[in-house]
């Protein structure tokens, strides 16, 4: 094992730490399974399986060697292959502190669009499964590949979850720039602004160069080109040996401290460890014979700051133990260069040991977002790319959620049970599914397109397989019946998942003629009691009653007829959608619990055919308890003579022009009425594309073109730039940075990247067309609006006592035949004078302070400053003045900003035509009817229409300084709907 008792304790003595380990991305370039397997290799060579086998062999034969992994997905299919003398073997090592997992969960999760129920969930499986397998807990935070780094991972993933440390690879180029020249690669991370004690240490690995892997020229991977150690005379080893200990001081001298960590291995390495364990075996033995003989003058090499080196195999946990060893005492200084003197700040410090002198780190208190690589380089496109998928995972984890709730509270509960010692669910498929959908290169849309599809498709198998259990325990519940004593109440029982496209097949089946009953049930997994309007799918015009049930096989059962109306849906995103849809009131629905609703159908003569504008008026039911909405508060709406729209619902006002956009909103608060003026627009930015890049001036800022609206936007770019090595230039070749301005020329937007194709660009607004249609009653009034584009469609929708109002919108295919790419977003307008300042939310929790132009830990020179001034929205963004507020939440991840005062964007889709080069090697440019096959079996063409994403953003108008309260009420909404 480890010789952690006789590692030196002289002042003056660097211990090196060589920790070998492996990134193994679950589905990127290649599925989950061909990972494992080692299928596919056309694509990209990995065989996880091979990995695994390997690294084991080597361990065992060395006591020394040491190795650290991470995805359990992977761990587990290979430890369930496993006979029992190498699963006895795998404990052994770990006993030895041979083999350690850090992070622990089934993946190495995204933090930038995913949720933190998500995050939790997979987290939990992993963790859930070395427990009960290998006894062992996690105790290292491990977030290599992640492209930024959340506040809400620091706090909630790692300090509360009982992580020492989180290490991970990759933060801005220029704030890496920076803590090389302050020491300041590692540090206390101190991100929750509610969450009391949660400092954690944190570090950056791939000796600070900004990714994981080992000091550039040590690479001894089977499939890297560095020159292998084994096999070198001893004189070529010297000088090897020498160029290694220049490395070690250039790391040496980025941090404080007397300990640093080499960490040995990127992508999918350890395929032959034969080659790998003998290298480094042979590196440590001979920094340490060419020490001690003199051949190496150590001092010399270190300028007198050590005078001996200690290298040795180790881990995360055991660094992360002699880091804390050496920090007596964690002096608050903090990192923050800009700070508000009004702002208030946690006065409590972490003690880390005895009140003595130590080392004395800086304190973090913001996030790393975004990501930029290089000037141009802001991996800011991949919040909203392949829309679909991260509605499907955010629908997969709601559904998870709800789920959990009937599994562990039904009496009859014959899922979750144990089987042989082990936790056996109906859930488990989904689980797995959502715990994959997490990676870094799943829900954040930058995997191939073939692994995209098969993300959905175990998702969409998870929630099928889900599906049957749950709806069987609703069913129970209602009907007090057994599975084998139901009757006929409620035997079509199922879940509509695709109501947001106006499809519920057994519903619509029911409607198409008069005389059958629908019995729905609603569901509300918030921990509180709720109050909505739900919409669902009906085949005929008609006229509808719904009742809320009560009481169901008692003497007390009853019925209680709830408010509904009915509204044709004139534009309907697949031909199988319903042609009506029906809204009714649900009236209180306990916390935690369900509700159940008969609807029943009858023709009349006045609904023989489609109206242009329906006025279907029913009196609200007085509610028991409401919690969101307003006692017997209704829509109503009026058309003024030059065709504008007035419309209220008891709290909100609203004016819209003739066209059909709001102008202004007033809403009702108890500070008193808040009024404010108020516009939208839907346009795109033109991604940059490369082969239209005739000069280098064609892709720079020019202070003197910039356009009015962005006249305020900080455009310098006369400093000197330094990139991160990414794939488009080689490290070797560059010796670690790129040229200045080759990414204004060559970088392309896609994937990962957004970029416009000017810095400055504003977007092409798409105008509107024709006059709206207007629907409305008691329940919810609903403006539909045409725009130039065909593509772009909106309903704006005021829902009755409710103090949002809705915009539902479809967008696509987007139009590429003209040869450009385009990024959709739709912005709001406000008067709100915010001065730069936004808020975003860090994975559905906490909001961060955002300013335009600006970051907290460094003074940025600004290259791109719209793709530079995107953020992460997983739940909400809101602006904020002493008067008023606006916040606006999204249904799921998505990119946003506020580029201008008083608004707030959001990119809601893109397509482009060309790879921005960062490894997935296509362009995010998805269609209806799938793909060709790769080469050399196909051309992966893209088959069909461009993809067409419907979806949801609820806006609130809040008081001065109310953004996040209005918003908290909000978003839990949002994330658990009901249905």
């Amino acid at each position: 094992g480890q010789q952690t008792s006789s590692l030196p304790a002289e002042e003056k003595t660097l211990n090196v730490h060589i920790v070998p380990h492996t990134h193994d991305d679950v589905g990127w370039l290649k599925t989950v399974e061909q990972y494992y397997h080692g299928q596919n290799n056309t694509i990209q060579h990995a065989n996880v399986n091979l990995i695994l086998d390997t690294v084991m062999e080597e361990l065992a034969k060395n006591a020394n060697r040491t190795f650290t992994y991470v995805e359990q997905a992977f761990f587990s299919m290979w430890w369930n292959d496993q006979g029992d003398d190498k699963k006895n073997m795998v404990r052994d090592l770990i006993a030895k502190k041979q083999l350690t997992f850090v992070n622990g969960g089934w993946c190495m999760h995204d933090e930038a669009t995913t949720h933190y129920m998500g995050m939790i969930d997979q987290t939990a499986l992993g963790h859930s499964f070395l427990k009960e397998e290998l006894n062992v807990t996690p105790s290292v935070g491990w977030q290599l590949d992640p492209f930024g780094h959340s506040a809400t991972q620091a706090s909630f993933l790692t300090s509360e979850v009982g992580f020492n440390a989180l290490y991970f690879g990759r933060i801005d180029y220029q704030d890496l720039n920076k803590r090389h020249v302050t020491k300041e690669c590692e540090g206390i991370w101190d991100s929750s602004q509610n969450l009391v004690d949660t400092e954690v240490f944190w570090g950056l690995t791939g000796s600070y160069s900004g990714n994981y892997g080992p000091p550039p020229g040590f690479c001894f991977d089977v499939f890297c080109d560095d020159k292998q150690l084994v096999g070198l005379d001893d004189e070529t080893l010297k000088k090897r040996i020498g160029m290694f200990m220049s490395a070690l001081k250039l790391q040496s001298d980025r941090t404080k401290g007397q300990n640093i960590m080499l960490t040995m291995g990127e992508d999918f390495q350890y395929e032959n460890a034969t080659l790998n364990f003998e290298n480094l075996d042979l590196l440590i033995a001979s920094v340490l014979k060419f020490q001690d003989s003199g051949a190496i003058d150590v001092p010399a090499v270190f300028y007198d700051r050590f005078e001996k080196v200690s290298i040795f195999y180790s881990n995360p946990e055991l660094y992360t133990a002699m880091k804390h060893a050496e920090t007596k005492l964690a002096k608050r200084v903090s990192d923050t260069t800009k700070t508000d003197s009004n702002e208030p700040t946690r006065a409590h410090i972490s003690k880390r040991g005895e009140e003595t002198s130590g080392v004395q780190w800086a304190i973090k208190e913001d996030d790393f977002f975004p990501y930029s690589d290089c000037e141009n380089c802001f991996w800011t496109g991949f919040f909203a790319s392949r829309p679909a998928l991260k509605r499907l995972e955010r629908v997969g984890s709601s559904f998870l959620h709800a789920a959990r709730q009937l599994e562990c509270g039904s009496d009859k509960d014959t899922a979750n049970k144990l089987v042989g010692g082990k936790h056996q669910s109906s859930l488990r498929k989904l689980d797995e599914a959502m715990a994959v959908a997490q990676h870094h290169d799943a829900v954040s849309g930058t995997s191939k397109q073939h692994v995209a599809y098969d993300y959905a498709k175990k998702i969409q198998s998870g929630i099928n397989a889900a599906e049957n259990a749950i709806t069987q325990k609703l069913r129970s519940h209602f009907t007090n019946a057994t599975s084998e004593d139901e009757g006929v109440f409620l035997e079509n029982l199922s879940y509509c998942q695709l109501l947001n496209e106006s499809i519920c097949e057994v519903i619509q089946s029911a409607t198409e003629r008069p005389g059958v009953d629908v019995h729905i049930i609603v569901y509300n997994a918030l921990s509180i009691e709720r109050s909505d309007v739900v919409r669902i799918p009906v085949s005929i015009n008609a006229s509808y009653t719904v009742s809320k049930l009560e009481g169901l096989g008692s003497v007390q059962e009853r019925s209680n007829v709830v408010s509904s109306t009915l509204i044709p849906n004139i534009n309907p995103l697949d031909p199988s959608a319903a042609g009506y849809i029906l809204y009714f009131d649900t009236q209180t629905i306990p916390p935690v619990g369900a509700s159940i609703y008969r609807v029943q159908t009858y023709l009349e003569p006045e609904y023989a055919s489609p109206p242009r504008s329906l006025h279907h008026n029913t009196k609200l039911i007085e509610r028991e308890s409401p919690t969101f909405r307003t006692v017997k508060q209704s829509t109503s709406h009026t058309i003024d003579r030059d065709g504008s729209i007035h419309v209220v619902n008891g709290v909100l006002d609203i004016h819209f022009s003739s066209s059909g956009m709001i102008q202004s909103i007033a809403g009702i608060h108890d500070t008193g009425i808040q009024t404010m003026q108020f516009s939208q627009e839907w346009g795109y930015y033109k991604s940059f594309d490369s082969r239209h890049s005739k000069t280098k001036e064609d892709a720079v800022v020019n202070p003197d073109k910039l356009s009015e609206r962005l006249a305020n936007l900080n455009t310098t770019n006369h400093a000197p730039g330094v990139c991160i090595p990414t794939y488009q230039w080689n490290h070797n070749t560059h010796n670690g940075s790129c040229p200045l301005g080759i990414s204004q020329i060559s970088q392309n937007s896609g994937a990962y990247i957004f970029r416009p194709s000017k810095p400055d660009e504003d977007i092409t607004v798409i105008p509107l067309r024709g006059r709206p249609k207007v629907f409305s009653s008691d329940l919810v009034t609903e403006v539909h609006s045409e725009f130039a584009q065909p593509w772009i469609k909106q309903i704006t929708r005021v829902i009755a006592g409710e103090p949002f109002v809705e915009f539902e919108f479809t967008v696509g295919p987007i139009p590429i035949d003209d040869g450009v790419g385009k990024e959709v977003i739709t912005r709001f307008n406000t008067d709100i004078q915010n001065d730069g300042t936004f808020y975003t939310d860090s994975n559905g929790r906490e909001f961060m302070k955002r300013r335009r132009s600006q970051r907290s830990s460094w003074d940025m020179t600004e290259y791109e400053p719209v793709a530079g001034n995107y953020y992460p929205v997983n739940a909400a963004i809101y602006i904020e003045d002493e008067k008023s507020s606006v916040s606006v939440m999204v249904d799921r991840s998505e990119g946003g900003a506020s580029i201008l005062d008083g608004s707030i964007e959001l990119m809601v889709h893109r397509r482009t035509i060309v790879d921005d080069g960062r490894g997935v090697g296509e362009a995010i440019n998805e269609t209806d009817g799938g793909m060709n096959h790769y080469p050399p079996f196909g051309d992966a063409k893209r088959i069909g229409k461009g993809l067409v994403i419907s979806a949801v953003h609820r806006l609130v108008v809040g008081p001065g300084k109310g953004g996040a309260d209005v918003a908290r009420k909000q978003k839990d909404r949002a994330f658990s709907p009901a249905p």
